[in-house]
């Protein structure tokens, strides 16, 4: 059976970010909240998934990355640092605030080159398809919002 996702960015909706991570832990069996691993821009469950003998669990991660920080922010570098070390295949969706032409942007900026570089010192993929953008303004449009994953689950991420 696919796993669905759907990545959308209510960031700024604190009330609505609590109101969804509520439901989803109360109607999900197999999914687990990481609170250790949690912070105020990073919400990590582990969901287990599939049946019997080829029942496994797979860290699931939303993130935010803000505009003055580093990129990839520490806590996402040490979460996929984490994951690797005990071999646990990790999903992230995040609004990156990064440019690079790599996932479709229009441009190259610096937060885009550095997360470029972390990502192909690790262990993660970046499955984004197209340069449809994922951030509008009335001046400009640009691809910030990421799918990022283990290499693992790299072939089971479809229609991006």
């Amino acid at each position: 059976m696919p796993l669905e996702f759907i990545q959308a960015n209510i960031q700024h909706g604190k009330a609505q970010s609590a109101f969804l991570c509520k439901r989803i832990i109360e109607s999900a069996k197999g999914v687990f909240p990481m609170p250790g691993l949690c912070t105020r821009d990073l919400a990590v469950i582990k969901l287990a998934i599939g049946k019997g003998n080829t029942k496994r669990e797979v860290a699931i991660c939303s993130a935010y990355f803000p505009r003055n920080t580093e990129s990839p922010p520490r806590e996402l570098s040490d979460l996929i640092r984490y994951c690797e070390g005990i071999g646990l295949p990790l999903l992230v969706g995040c609004d990156s605030n990064s440019h690079h032409t790599m996932w479709g942007d229009k441009e190259v900026k610096l937060r885009g080159r550095m997360l470029l570089e972390f990502l192909t010192l690790s262990d993660m993929q970046i499955p984004n398809r197209g340069s449809v953008p994922t951030y509008f303004t009335p001046e400009r449009q640009a691809v910030i919002d990421l799918t990022l994953c283990s290499t693992e689950l790299l072939s089971q991420v479809v229609s991006w």
